[in-house]
């Protein structure tokens, strides 16, 4: 078998590595491509942080511009569980081949060294050491500190590997169904109120691109929800915030710099977006993720980081309000009327000034923070 997996036209194995082929490669040509093997197993480890923490709205703003790069960005974003998988698969078959590479060349290097007996724990430690610096836990860094920068080198990959390993996907999909369907699994991602009470006392937090959490609800007010979270006969029209209250951003003629003083001026952590019109919302803005974008581009487009606003009627129940905001994972949502006009918006301290029947109708000028 060893005269199919290399050749040798010495005895001394060491004193002449030059000579010597693996699979028909010289050594050092088997080193450069476990090296290559390397880098791209790290940059499989790297998408699913740069996938799940890049900025969605600036890729579909520039997809909408016409930019390739952008489109296949939004599309794999929006198959997620598509690109894990494959990239997934694709990861464990790079790592594979690298490993039956790596085995195959320690072992003809120990021949005549007194270590043979000991080659494939030599070959584990090396290639465990690389593959856990190279190939996991640099790319997975800078992935989180540059995830926009990286998904747009990931992209083109991760959407060839995406097609190719398409039929595999499909049967993941089936796969995954069916365990869904025999185990009754529900969905992790979304909390049903029973779900939201028992959960009420852990750290419910914002995402904050710092890393650094925005407590939603303090302990007084976890007690008020375990207490009272009943919301099936309020309608969003008794509680939400009218649009003359509200602080809001018109985008027309928007400069940086007056929007960056109006933001200093503020203690605010989003602002409504208008369109020359009040009653026109485009997008809420968030000031952290405004200043994340701005770090890197001084001269950013506004309309590129907005977030889409989730709309509901004044009609809907404050209950199932509450469930398309948690679903959702926003904290407002823009109020229409049964006319389609926007008359206000609603926020999680809406709901639990409802909640202890506040009287104190002042706090609803208020956006939550």
């Amino acid at each position: 078998m060893n005269t199919l997996l290399f050749s040798d036209s010495s005895t001394d194995p060491l004193s002449n590595s030059t000579q010597i082929t693996v699979f028909g490669m010289p050594i050092w040509l088997c080193w450069v491509v476990i090296g290559i093997l390397l880098l791209v197993s790290g940059l499989f480890s790297a998408s699913e942080n740069a996938f799940s923490n890049c900025n969605k709205y600036h890729f579909k703003v520039k997809a909408d511009q016409g930019s390739i790069t952008s489109k296949i960005i939004v599309r794999l974003t929006e198959k997620f569980e598509d690109t894990l998988v494959s990239v997934l698969v694709a990861n464990n078959i790079v790592q594979t081949l690298m490993s039956f590479i790596s085995a195959t060349l320690f072992y003809y290097i120990v021949q005549g060294t007194g270590l043979a007996n000991y080659e494939a724990i030599i070959s584990t430690i090396v290639m465990a050491f690389l593959v856990y610096i190279v190939s996991d836990t640099v790319p997975k860094i800078l992935s989180k500190a540059l995830p926009n920068r990286m998904v747009i080198l990931l992209a083109w990959p991760d959407f060839i590997i995406s097609i190719l390993l398409y039929p595999l996907i499909l049967v993941f999909r089936l796969i995954l169904k069916a365990v869904h369907k025999i185990f009754k699994i529900k969905d992790e991602n979304m909390l049903t109120r029973e779900d939201f009470i028992e959960k009420a006392d852990e750290a419910i937090s914002d995402e904050d691109v710092n890393n650094e959490t925005e407590q939603l609800f303090e302990p007084n007010e976890m007690n008020m929800i375990k207490r009272a979270f009943s919301f099936d006969t309020i309608e969003t029209s008794h509680i939400f915030v009218p649009l003359d209250k509200i602080e809001m951003i018109d985008i027309e003629g928007l400069t940086i710099k007056d929007l960056n003083n109006i933001i200093m001026k503020s203690n605010r952590s989003r602002f409504p977006i208008y369109e020359n019109d009040r009653k026109n919302i485009v997008g809420i803005l968030s000031v952290n993720n405004y200043f994340k974008e701005y770090a890197e581009d001084p001269h950013l487009d506004v309309r590129s980081i907005i977030n889409q606003p989730l709309f509901v009627l004044d009609t809907m129940k404050v209950d199932d309000v509450f469930e398309e905001i948690n679903k959702e994972k926003v904290h407002m949502a823009i109020v229409k009327n049964k006319n389609d006009e926007i008359i206000g918006m609603v926020t999680m301290e809406d709901i639990l000034d409802e909640l202890v029947d506040d009287k104190d109708r002042t706090k609803k000028a208020e956006v939550n923070k």
